[in-house]
């Protein structure tokens, strides 16, 4: 396997060919990682016989006891940082298995800058998928994936710690988004209004979110507000829809 030690900054191009396996190490509290940083790309599709997995250098149930250090240590959600981009970074996963890590976390700092984000076919132990905008752009697909394990989520700078919102998938301000046939399972939140198996803020079309289901979540129902581009029949099959409530 290749082994992070440090943080994977990405200002250019990074591809990940099918079979990869990266173990990221944990240093001095700080876990390693991908930063996607304005204009970096990322592009790491497998395939079902040879999917890519990302993982801690802790985890001896894949390629081994790497670290050379038997039972000494277990990996544990958080171990690295997972993946973080902002501004127009560009992002496609597929067939991607990521465990023990902080998930995927997009913050866009600049006005008018955005993200192209697609993640499909991949498993996520640990972290969420937070992809939040602020300003109304971007393309984000989130389609077939399965989140278990979500742990705590987070808001992001820019959101109260009061605010009704967090969830193991959260897209916010996005303009065109896919959030479709995806399993999310084990999101908690600081407060009981929180913690959704998926929160979705932006314009809804019906047929793009579809399909979604939640199991062991603080609440197992996708949290939507924003205009409704097409029709809709309530209840909703899979996650029940629950309208934004300020």
């Amino acid at each position: 396997p290749t082994i992070a030690r440090a943080a994977i900054t990405v200002d250019g191009s990074l591809t990940v060919e099918a079979g990869t396996v990266v173990k990221f190490d944990v240093i001095a509290g700080n876990s390693a990682g991908v930063s996607v940083r304005d204009g970096g790309t990322v592009r790491a599709e497998g395939t079902a016989d040879s999917p890519i997995v990302f993982t801690s250098l802790r985890d001896d149930t894949i390629a081994g006891d790497t670290n050379n250090d038997g039972q000494a240590s277990q990996p544990a959600v958080g171990d690295w940082q997972g993946i973080t981009a902002n501004n127009r970074a560009s992002i496609s996963l597929r067939q991607v298995q990521a465990s023990f890590s902080g998930g995927l976390i997009y913050d866009n700092a600049s006005d008018g800058a955005t993200p192209t984000i697609s993640v499909q076919d991949s498993t996520f132990r640990g972290g969420q998928i937070l992809i939040d905008t602020a300003y109304r752009g971007g393309s984000v697909v989130i389609e077939g994936n399965q989140l278990s394990e979500v742990g705590r989520v987070r808001l992001g700078p820019r959101w109260s710690e009061t605010s009704r919102m967090g969830g193991g998938i959260d897209i916010r301000g996005v303009s065109e988004l896919t959030v479709r046939g995806n399993s999310v399972s084990g999101v908690r939140a600081e407060r009981d209004y929180q913690g959704f198996a998926i929160t979705v803020h932006g314009p809804l079309i019906p047929d793009r979110l579809t399909g979604n289901t939640g199991t062991d979540n603080q609440h197992n129902a996708m949290l939507v507000s924003g205009d409704l581009l097409g029709d809709v029949t309530l209840p909703t099959t899979g996650l029940p829809w629950q309208p934004w409530e300020n």
